[in-house]
């Protein structure tokens, strides 16, 4: 399954940035999306802890690579 590129800006303007599996993504989109609660995504070797009610930008972009012309 391809990774996500994201970047997630906190209250206060700290920022996080990198690549994670999607199905981790999924995880935090959805608390972002309920606005409460804290998650905890493994990525790059590293766990994290992101609580939801703090994040105030969050952006996703597929790593997924395409050869070729559309």
């Amino acid at each position: 399954m391809p990774d996500v590129r994201f970047e997630l800006t906190f209250r206060g303007g700290g920022r996080v940035a990198g690549d994670m599996p999607v199905e981790q993504w999924d995880l935090v989109r959805a608390a972002v999306q309920a606005g409460e609660g804290v998650v905890e995504v493994t990525a790059g070797g590293q766990v994290w802890w992101v609580r939801a009610d703090d994040v105030v930008f969050a952006h996703s972009t597929s790593t997924e690579k395409r050869l070729g012309f559309q």
